[in-house]
């Protein structure tokens, strides 16, 4: 017989709780007041800031060698950057990383809130870690994504339809092709994988 202790299941039973972070509050702390409404809110200041003050920055006058207002672009860049920014912190995407980093963690209710417990139909417009949700939110995402690229395919339908009339300005008709491209694409990709993927 070795002279290692060998741990009994009784012993594993007899051992101190690990101790938990104190609960300060109601469970969810700020997420409480985060939403799809308090996202889209803070994604809008956010952008309209960012596009007030890049205005006042950005050199409008420069051009690349197509000609094409390289300041303007970039300004409408930094700008959806910024909404996608305002949008996370508005539904709480962050607070879970930002209170780590501060030292604070989730409790143990913290936990049970983001995954939904007791917010009935109010967890499908939050940010949640209950991977049913998330599959469900995923599949109103790509259905949503999927109406939109039928609504551009009838635009475009629409242009084709009427001969020899212009419908559409042509180089709205051109991007109008683009967009419907690329968001029937993505909303294929996210109805295949994310909706099984999380909610199986």
């Amino acid at each position: 017989m070795s002279t290692v202790d060998v741990m009994q299941t009784s012993d594993i039973h007899e051992q101190a709780a690990v101790p938990q972070p104190k609960q300060h509050g109601k469970a969810g702390g700020f997420l409480r007041r985060t939403n799809v409404l308090t996202g889209t809110g803070l994604g809008l200041v956010l952008s309209v800031v960012t596009y007030a003050i890049g205005s006042k920055l950005v050199p409008w006058g420069t051009q690349n060698s197509d000609y094409s207002q390289v300041g303007l672009n970039a300004l409408i860049g930094a700008t959806y950057v910024a909404w996608v920014i305002g949008f996370m912190i508005g539904i709480g995407a962050f607070a879970g990383p930002i209170r780590w980093m501060l030292g604070h963690d989730l409790t143990h209710d913290d936990a049970e809130y983001m995954a939904g417990k007791g917010q009935g139909k109010w967890k499908y417009w939050k940010y949640t870690t209950d991977h049913k949700v998330v599959g469900i939110q995923y599949l109103i995402m790509a259905l949503t994504l999927l109406g939109f690229g039928g609504f551009f395919a009838m635009l475009i339908r629409t242009e084709l339809g009427v001969t020899w009339q212009e419908v559409f300005d042509p180089n709205f008709y051109n991007s109008l092709i683009g967009t419907h491209g690329i968001v029937m694409i993505i909303a294929m990709i996210i109805v295949v994988s994310g909706p099984l993927g999380n909610f199986i």
